[in-house]
C-alpha cells in the first residue's frame, strides 16, 4: 500500500455514511447490481490524517470493537442461559 496510508484506516472510512453516499452517487445501476468503476474509485475523496493519527484512530476503533465483541458474547451467553431456563421450566410444567 502507499506510504503514509493505513489500509485499515481506509477500510474503516469506507464504511462511513460519507463514503457510502459517494459510492451510491458514483455507482452504475443495473438490474440487482450496483458497481463503482475504477475512475470513481480513484477519485474517491478520502480525508487522510497523518500516519500517527491514522494509527491512533484505528487503535480507538479497535478498543471500541473489543467492547462490542465482549457485550455480544455476554448477550449470547445470557440468551443461551435463558433458553436453558425456559426449557427447564417447561419440563417442570410438564
Amino acid at each position: 500500500y502507499s506510504a503514509g496510508v493505513n489500509p485499515y484506516y481506509v477500510s474503516a472510512y469506507s464504511q462511513t455514511e460519507l463514503a457510502r453516499a459517494y459510492f451510491w452517487r458514483s455507482a452504475s445501476q443495473t438490474v440487482n447490481l450496483a458497481s463503482v468503476n475504477q475512475t470513481a474509485l480513484r477519485e474517491w475523496p478520502v480525508p487522510l490524517a497523518p500516519t500517527q493519527e491514522q494509527r491512533a484512530i484505528m487503535d480507538a476503533i479497535g478498543e471500541r470493537m473489543s467492547v462490542v465483541c465482549a457485550v455480544e458474547n455476554d448477550i449470547d451467553h445470557a440468551l443461551r442461559q435463558a433458553a436453558r431456563l425456559r426449557h427447564g421450566s417447561q419440563i417442570w410444567a410438564g
